[in-house]
């Protein structure tokens, strides 16, 4: 309280080692007021460095590996769907999805009850403070066949048509039709997509047993699933890794508790890998070379 105000200069650094060159980002200490005698411990610190300063330091080389995107939480996915709206190319449209009145996804009022229908409808779960995809919810994502409805700037368009109705740019009636004609479409491509899908429950792989519940497995369009997937079993192959999985693998491992090896599988950082699939308690796991 008695120590004046500390002031801080936000500097990022460059550092050449042998040709190769380092980053640093901190802050340097140009008056140090209150820091004299309180706890700084938060802040980065650099030295006061000039350019052309020679420093001394230690380097190796380390392998580690990368770690994926932290889970959402309740704060965290709220503001993601806050900033939906930000990858958007249209620039024009990013500038709408990022207004705090009309942008994202949903509103103050109603963000909340957005995340709690998903959990009530078991899309995702909510583990302590983390939320999670369930296997119906990657489902939905992966099957509904209308990547439109899947994006932000679908919400952007109709925000901006909105707002041009309300400052008397654009016709109402004629948002009304365009947003009816584009709901038959979509129902239309689902329920096509839904007749293919039943036509192809009628394929079922003979002698091949599901996991779960010990009923009969079909093939279909998208992959492999359960007779009983409709009642609830949870059981259902598709893409695995960017890798299809073939019939004769899912015979495989269905049959014999494990596929042989199959390459290029992906991780989400491109890098691909080799790996058995095997079924352990019911559950898909990787067996690695």
């Amino acid at each position: 309280m008695l120590f004046g105000d500390a002031t801080l200069e936000q500097t990022k650094v460059e550092i050449a080692v042998n040709g190769e060159f380092f980053k640093a980002s901190g802050s340097i200490i140009a008056e140090p007021g209150w820091m004299v005698v309180g706890d700084a411990s938060k802040t980065e610190i650099l030295p006061d460095l000039k350019v052309g300063d020679e420093l001394s330091g230690d380097y190796k080389l380390c392998d580690k590996m990368s770690e994926p995107p932290k889970r959402y939480t309740d704060k965290t996915i709220l503001a993601a769907m806050l900033s939906a709206g930000k990858d958007l190319d249209d620039a024009e449209l990013k500038k709408l999805m990022s207004d705090p009145k009309t942008g994202g996804i949903g509103t103050e009022a109603t963000r909340a009850a957005i995340i709690q229908t998903l959990i009530d409808r078991e899309y995702i779960v909510r583990e302590k403070k983390i939320l999670r995809a369930t296997q119906k919810g990657i489902d939905l994502i992966e099957k509904l066949p209308l990547d439109q409805l899947k994006s932000a700037e679908l919400t952007a368009v109709w925000e901006r048509r909105l707002g041009d109705i309300a400052r008397g740019t654009e016709n109402a009636d004629l948002f009304k039709r365009d947003f009816e004609n584009a709901l038959r479409e979509w129902v239309k491509i689902i329920n096509a997509r839904v007749a293919r899908t039943n036509q192809s429950y009628a394929n079922m792989l003979e002698g091949v047993r599901c996991p779960l519940c010990k009923s009969t497995v079909h093939s279909t369009d998208d992959g492999f699933v359960c007779a009983k997937h409709k009642d609830g079993c949870k059981f259902a192959i598709s893409t695995i890794c960017g890798k299809k999985i073939s019939e004769q693998q899912i015979r495989k491992l269905l049959t014999e508790g494990s596929t042989a090896l199959i390459k290029g599988f992906k991780k989400k950082d491109g890098t691909k890998f080799n790996a058995k699939l095997k079924i352990e308690n019911g559950k898909m796991a990787f067996e690695y070379e």
